[in-house]
């Protein structure tokens, strides 16, 4: 890819879910490709103030915002002190998001409300946060995260709720590209596929046996969902919109290979 490294030109990012798994890792790779990064936890502030660490360290401008998206208002706070802290964010790469597992009827109306807000409502309040000042400042990327198959709501055995805010998600992505295309605001979707070893780089993840999950026979890693992300951040990328990428090895319809492997 013609310029990828220092690509980001000192544009300011802000990543949702930081200090999960593969968003330290994330966070990591739009650091060394020259973006400024506005790092968010949920929870788990210190993991996020450990990898900013780091990154200033490596010379890479960052700032940390923290608390509940899903709460009106807090978004809206963590927008605004990113933008003061490195300017208005050029990006917003949204990957928070909890995972709970478990039938569809095993679900209490907590976990089931967890799953939805968590991962949907969060985009809503960030999108809200987010896309008026973007307009302001004449454009910009939304990049959101789904999971395989969820703009087509392929059913996956245990993750019904899960699957449902996603595919609200997805939902949600791809009417704001209509409605933003004007503003120069583009919006996609990332299907990541089954990345299990979260912290490993791709060299070491493709180091690793990989099952049935793993059709091309090797593992995912964080960098190959970077370098995604990184693709649909550039000016490159600007003619998509409202597109979902899985980046998957080519799992696509679990259930199925599920039901094909399990021991």
């Amino acid at each position: 890819m013609p310029h990828s490294h220092h690509h980001g030109e000192g544009r300011v990012v802000w990543v949702t879910g930081a200090s999960g798994g593969l968003g330290r890792g994330i966070c990591r790779s739009l650091g060394e490709a020259g973006y400024q990064l506005g790092l968010h936890a949920g929870k788990n502030v210190k993991a996020a103030r450990e990898i900013a660490a780091k990154l200033t360290r490596a010379g890479i401008r960052t700032t940390v915002t923290a608390g509940d998206l899903a709460k009106p208002g807090v978004a809206q706070q963590a927008f605004e002190h990113v933008s003061e802290a490195l300017g208005v964010p050029w990006g917003v790469v949204h990957l928070a998001g909890p995972y709970e597992k478990g039938d569809v009827l095993s679900h209490s109306r907590e976990s089931f409300d967890r799953m939805l807000s968590g991962n949907l409502t969060t985009l809503f309040e960030v999108l809200r946060a987010a896309i008026p000042e973007m307009r302001e400042a004449g454009g910009g990327r939304i990049i959101t995260t789904g999971m395989v198959g969820a703009h087509q709501t392929i059913p996956m055995r245990f993750n019904g709720p899960h699957l449902a805010a996603k595919a609200g998600v997805v939902a949600l992505t791809r009417t704001l590209a209509i409605e933003e295309a004007k503003n120069g605001i583009t919006a996609n979707v990332i299907n990541p596929g089954n990345i299990t070893a979260k912290d490993l780089d791709r060299a070491s993840a493709r180091s690793q046996k990989a099952g049935p999950a793993h059709p091309m026979g090797v593992r995912g890693s964080y960098e190959d969902l970077a370098d995604a992300i990184l693709y649909l951040l550039s000016e490159e990328a600007g003619y998509v919109t409202g597109a979902v990428l899985e980046v998957t090895g080519g799992w696509m319809n679990p259930d199925t290979s599920f039901e094909q492997t399990s021991e």
